[in-house]
């Protein structure tokens, strides 16, 4: 019953962190960002496990959008 109610927890986590993904471009930039950050430090010593792939991949994925609104915008603007 423990290894079940490990999974429900992870999959939660995941999903928290894709929602918190779709946020982050959506509704609350940075807000959300910031949330991701604080369930990926407070998740740290859990080790390689699914919601952890889904947290950095959100980060990632945040991340890159981010630096592409800022990049593209002034590559535009200077060149």
């Amino acid at each position: 019953m423990h290894g079940n109610g490990n999974a429900v927890f992870e999959r939660r986590i995941a999903m928290r962190a894709q929602i918190l993904y779709l946020l982050n471009f959506l509704l609350l930039p940075g807000i959300a960002f910031i949330l991701l950050l604080a369930i990926w430090y407070r998740t740290a010593t859990e080790g390689e496990s699914l919601h952890r792939q889904h947290l950095a991949s959100a980060i990632k994925w945040a991340l890159i959008g981010g630096l592409t609104l800022v990049i593209v915008p002034i590559s535009y603007v200077f060149f």
